[in-house]
C-alpha cells in the first residue's frame, strides 16, 4: 500500500498545482453567470468535446494550457499506474495499484471534461471584464426613403458597454 501513495499523491498534484491566472479569474468571476454572448472567445460546449477526447485539451483550447497539460500528466500517469500492474503475459500483479490506477484514469477524464468548460466560462467573462464591452449586435434593417418610393437596407451595430 505504501507503494501506492507517492504516485497517489502525485497523481492528484499534477493535475491540481497548475492553476496560473485562472485561480485569479476564478475568484472574480462566477461560471455560473455565465450565458452566451456573441464574440465570445471561447466556446464552453467545444472545450467539454475537446476534454472528452483527450483531457486536457479543452483547457488548452480554452488558453490555459499549463492546466490542460496537468490534466494530461495525470490522465498519463494514471495509465501508466495500470500499465505498471500487468506482467508480461497480461496478469494483473499488483491489483490495488490497477484499481489505483483506473479510478484516476476516470476521475482524471471526467475532472477535465467539467473544468475544461468552466474554464472556458471564466475565462469569457474575464475577457468581457476586461473589454467593457457588455453586448455587440449586429442586425438587418430595412428604412423606408422619405425622398423617394425605395426602401434603404443596411445593417445596424450596436454595441452596449459597461
Amino acid at each position: 500500500m505504501k507503494d501506492l501513495l507517492i504516485p497517489t499523491v502525485l497523481l492528484f498534484i499534477s493535475c491540481s498545482v497548475v492553476s496560473g491566472q485562472y485561480a485569479d479569474k476564478k475568484s472574480k468571476f462566477n461560471y455560473k453567470e455565465y450565458s452566451y454572448q456573441a464574440g465570445d472567445r471561447y466556446e464552453p460546449s467545444l472545450a467539454g468535446v475537446c476534454s472528452f477526447l483527450i483531457p486536457g485539451l479543452g483547457q488548452v483550447a480554452s488558453g490555459e494550457t499549463a492546466r490542460g497539460l496537468g490534466f494530461l500528466s495525470g490522465y498519463v500517469l494514471s495509465y501508466g499506474m495500470i500499465l505498471g500492474s500487468v506482467d508480461h503475459e497480461g496478469n494483473i500483479k499488483n491489483l490495488a495499484q490497477a484499481r489505483t490506477g483506473a479510478i484516476g484514469l476516470i476521475v482524471i477524464w471526467i475532472w477535465s471534461i467539467v473544468d475544461a468548460v468552466q474554464v472556458a466560462k471564466v475565462n469569457n467573462l474575464a475577457l468581457r471584464e476586461k473589454n467593457k464591452i457588455s453586448s455587440i449586435r449586429l442586425q438587418p434593417t430595412i428604412l423606408p426613403n422619405g425622398n423617394s418610393n425605395k426602401i434603404a437596407t443596411g445593417l445596424r451595430l450596436s454595441i452596449k458597454l459597461k
